[in-house]
């Protein structure tokens, strides 16, 4: 409701300050996930932790039940939304490689 109101808010992620802008919620709020997800013609890996207290294990779940195939669904036990624990970030990083080998096509 800030953001609407005042055009921006500084909102807090875990320990980072992130400053969010009227146009980032009214495109969030706009998105049609549902139907666009389903038309989007690619593979799609959906990554979230158990332990994700920022955005729920739903919205994951709503968006790979959405995709078609290939998709997969990786969780990230342990994480934070953010992967600022050492080692978080470059974990996520050799499953996404692993993952994305067989549809990208060297240059």
């Amino acid at each position: 409701d800030q953001v609407l109101e005042s055009g921006n808010a500084v909102w807090q992620v875990g320990d980072k300050r992130l400053n969010l802008k009227r146009g980032m919620v009214e495109d969030v709020r706009e998105a049609d996930l549902e139907h666009r997800i389903p038309e989007l013609g690619l593979p799609l890996l959906v990554m979230h932790s158990p332990t994700d207290n920022t955005v729920g294990i739903e919205n994951a779940s709503k968006i790979f039940r959405a995709a078609r195939h290939p998709r997969s669904f990786v969780s990230l036990e342990g994480s934070n939304h953010l992967l600022t624990t050492p080692g978080q970030a470059q974990r996520a990083g050799r499953i996404i490689s692993a993952w994305a080998d067989p549809y990208v096509t060297p240059a």
